[in-house]
């Protein structure tokens, strides 16, 4: 069963920068080799970036990847094209909930013993912070956004 709709990756997408910036990087990585040595769209294989958005989102990713931020209306215009592929980007996420994970990891707390961690439920805002902080270097608060988001389902 899929735990990421439409309607979550676009709430995502929304609400979150990162989100976006990561977003469009996932769909340049389905391109093509040669699609994006040119960016432009060759194969009609359903994944990448369509004709109409090749071009941008391609610089975007190029941006994102040279480890340079999206702002203004560079991130408007992404987040706009990134919210087209929410079909992919909920396969690609929904592959990433799936991969297997440990049921339970046992970590070493500071008091010296160690303790038994289970992995949040698949779908929830702790399990999406967790794929979202996964390599992420920028300092972002995943916990604090997942609190937030948590608030706001109940509010």
């Amino acid at each position: 069963m899929a735990t990421w709709t439409k309607d979550k990756i676009q709430n995502l997408l929304d609400n979150n920068d990162r989100a976006v910036e990561r977003a469009i990087v996932a769909i340049y990585d389905r391109q093509t080799r040669d699609e994006k040595a040119t960016s432009d769209t060759k194969h009609d294989n359903t994944v990448g970036f369509t004709a109409a958005h090749a071009s941008k989102g391609s610089y975007y990713a190029r941006w994102v990847l040279s480890g340079r931020k999206l702002t203004g209306h560079h991130l408007g215009n992404a987040r706009r094209i990134a919210k087209h592929y929410h079909r992919q980007l909920c396969e690609i996420a929904n592959a990433k909930e799936t991969q297997k994970r440990p049921a339970a990891a046992t970590v070493a707390t500071t008091s010296g013993y160690n303790r038994e961690v289970s992995e949040p439920p698949v779908g929830s805002w702790a399990s999406v912070a967790r794929i979202m902080a996964e390599g992420d270097t920028s300092g972002f608060d995943w916990d604090a956004w997942k609190d937030q988001m948590k608030e706001a389902d109940l509010g």
